[in-house]
């Protein structure tokens, strides 16, 4: 059987761990975003279930490309939900749903989490010469900023 991953001449290891970070936390956002959409109470509701249910689809879409990441560089890609939450940045309780205020803090302070660790994955990736996985993670980092501009904006 051939070898089906890329060359790597930086350390696949390190990055595919933090990938598994990405991936496991972009996961939990996910469902973070899908309870308060289907959950939410507000006189604004619509709004805003239409806001997460946007926001979550886009998050959603990131996991299977930081999974195939992760492969291609000829790593595993975490799996199972026992390793999501255990790898997940995103920890704590959820806001009380008929709290907008609080929602929306704590979707902010989810992206602020995740915008940190893009940025510190992306770093590492560029200073380690993986030009691609820093390019396919900086494209996920405007995303993350634009959907936390939104609710910050939302929260005004």
């Amino acid at each position: 059987m051939s070898n089906l991953h890329i060359s790597t001449p930086y350390p696949s290891q390190d990055i595919s761990k933090m990938l598994n970070v990405l991936l496991s936390s972009s996961i939990h956002f996910y469902f973070i975003y899908k309870n308060y959409h289907w959950n939410l109470i507000s006189a604004d509701f619509y709004q805003y279930h239409t806001l997460f249910d946007k926001h979550a689809s886009e998050i959603f879409e990131t996991v299977d490309k930081i999974a195939e990441r992760v492969r291609q560089i000829g790593e595993i890609a975490e799996g199972s939900l026992t390793e999501y939450i255990s790898l997940s940045i995103l920890v704590g309780e959820f806001a009380q749903i008929g709290d907008l205020d609080q929602v929306l803090s704590h979707l902010a302070d989810s992206h602020d989490k995740i915008i940190t660790e893009l940025e510190t994955t992306i770093e590492y990736c560029s200073e380690n010469k993986d030009f691609s996985t820093a390019d396919l993670l900086t494209s996920f980092l405007e995303s993350q900023q634009q959907m936390r501009w939104f609710i910050i904006a939302s929260n005004s």
